[in-house]
């Protein structure tokens, strides 16, 4: 038989194999697609579409070998061949009369007959030449396997914060339990991830033995868990903070309630407070607590013994505050309470005390505790503009003492001290550097034109920190300097001391440095500095 690859180009039926030439000049010229197209008409079943390709496309001009011998399929074989077909395989059973016909098996006879009863996908070569080596004929052999489909997986929701919040106290370095300082809640901040959703998968579709596809079934899509103050990101796959807060839950949703919200005393089943937001106490601070937030405090109960602060808002405690020495509050913008006793208070706004404050140490811009039952009874308070008391002292001549100060001295003082701080910290580093360029440069003088080329960049290193060192220092200097001049400038004597009832004796009262102590009880009162420079009471 003629190959059938002659009418396209030189073919040579070599001993070892098929040869054919393709000319240089036909180069890119030549349909392989036509020429496979042409074999499989031919019933060739053992040729190699990719080395026939391969030679098309290299177009060197000389014979090139494209695969063995063809074999030709021999029809006759389908008479003795039965194929039964499953949704899972196929099964081959063989005639072994096919012997008598004259009919020689092969590996690839086999394959193309399979492929003429449909059997396209799945085949399992190996079984076929199983079959022929150890001659399993007239029995029912696999010879092809269908690909199940695999499911596609649910989507998910995974959690990027600790939903289980246990209480579990902090271990100090020596290994102690400190059970102050148990964490029961979880802060969240504006844009912080809070969740991510692991899309559902599509699945992959399996294939019978007959080249049909199976179709999976995709994976359940599910929303993202998007409660109060929560966000979508763009891709639609993270769920986000949307404000700083605390993260709780509604329902299976995740929120964020901008108010953390205690329901009970602060203790040791709750633990110290440190938290971004605004914080909402409906008990008590107990001793040896701290609360720390960044926004507004409100506290039902009373604060004992314990350290609250708002770094960037207001503090209210409802029903006082109560220490021995102990206690702490502070507040950017404002402090109320009901009374306070041996506390330190402190703001850069007003303190507000509807009743008694008794032995505390306060600092303020403005201090008010003007109810008819108000009063100021020993420590020390000080304002930057005013305070105004219904009482302050008492008849027990109980000493107490009202400051007002020139707030901002009492800054540009402040400044003046970490300017001088930095200075000194600068001139101490600056001494040894400039003994390392002093000494290298008597090295220098002496080497002359000797001086390495490594020594001079050593040079150039210390001289470069010297420079900078005294760049820094210059700065600071001349921050001490303007500082000075503010301290030394006039001063500000606008604030006053009004008292609406009674001041008893033992109350001394010190305006921007001026003191006057109190012999005997005056009423209604308001003092401030005269044209004089004195304290003066109308």
């Amino acid at each position: 038989m003629q190959n059938p690859l002659a009418q396209f180009l030189p073919v040579e039926d070599r001993i070892d194999g098929v040869y054919i030439k393709v000319p240089r000049e036909r180069k890119g010229k030549i349909a392989c697609d036509k020429i496979i197209g042409v074999l499989d008409k031919a019933q060739v079943t053992n040729y190699n579409r990719s080395r026939i390709e391969e030679v098309i496309n290299r177009a060197r001009g000389a014979p090139e070998k494209i695969g063995p011998p063809f074999e030709f399929y021999n029809s006759a074989v389908e008479e003795y061949v039965t194929v039964s077909i499953t949704d899972t395989e196929a099964n081959i059973k063989i005639n072994p009369a096919f012997a008598t016909a004259g009919i020689k098996l092969t590996p690839t006879l086999l394959a193309y007959c399979l492929k003429r009863k449909g059997i396209v996908f799945g085949l399992l070569e190996e079984n076929l030449q199983k079959l022929i080596d150890e001659e399993l004929y007239d029995k029912d052999v696999l010879i092809a396997k269908s690909i199940a489909p695999v499911d596609g997986k649910d989507a998910r929701i995974q959690y990027e914060v600790d939903m289980n919040k246990t209480l579990r106290p902090q271990t100090r370095r020596d290994g102690s339990a400190d059970f102050r300082k148990v964490h029961t809640f979880t802060q969240v901040k504006e844009g912080q991830v809070l969740a991510r959703k692991i899309p559902a998968t599509n699945g992959t579709p399996g294939r019978r033995v007959t080249g049909e596809i199976i179709p999976c079934n995709p994976g359940n899509d599910i929303d993202l868990p998007q409660g109060t103050n929560t966000a979508s990101a763009e891709d639609g796959c993270a769920l986000v903070a949307a404000k700083t807060g605390l993260l709780k839950t509604e329902g299976t949703l995740l929120a964020v309630a901008e108010q953390l919200e205690i329901q009970k005393d602060v203790d040791f089943s709750v633990g110290n407070i440190k938290y971004a937001g605004n914080l909402l106490i409906k008990g008590s601070v107990k001793p040896g607590f701290v609360v720390d937030v960044e926004g507004d405090i409100e506290i039902q109960g009373i604060v004992e013994s314990a350290t609250v602060k708002s770094r960037n808002g207001s503090v209210s405690v409802k029903k006082g505050v109560l220490g021995k020495g102990d206690a702490f509050i502070y507040a950017k913008h404002s402090i109320e309470t009901l009374f306070a006793q041996e506390a330190s208070l402190e703001t850069e706004g007003t303190i507000v005390i509807e009743r008694h404050c008794m032995h505390c140490e306060t600092t303020c811009t403005s201090f008010e505790a003007s109810q008819p039952q108000s009063n100021i009874v020993g420590g020390t308070t000080k304002a930057a503009e005013n305070i105004v008391a219904t009482q302050i002292g008492n008849p027990k001549n109980i000493d107490t003492r009202i400051i007002l100060f020139d707030q901002k001295k009492g800054e540009a003082k402040k400044k003046l001290e970490e300017y001088c701080f930095v200075k000194d910290k600068i001139t101490s580093e600056l001494e040894p550097v400039k003994k390392q360029v002093a000494a290298k440069a008597a090295i220098f003088k002496k080497a002359g034109d000797l001086v390495s080329a490594k020594q001079k960049a050593e040079m150039k290193k210390w001289i470069d920190s010297y420079n900078v060192l005294n760049m820094k220092l210059n700065y600071a200097q001349q921050k001490i300097r303007q500082v000075t001049e503010k301290l030394h400038g006039p001063a500000s004597y606008n604030g006053y001391v009004k008292v609406i009832g009674s001041l008893f004796p033992g109350t001394i009262l010190e305006l921007y440095g001026r003191k006057k102590v109190i012999q005997n009880r005056l009423d209604k009162k308001t003092f401030r500095i005269d044209k004089n420079g004195e304290i003066a009471g109308v």
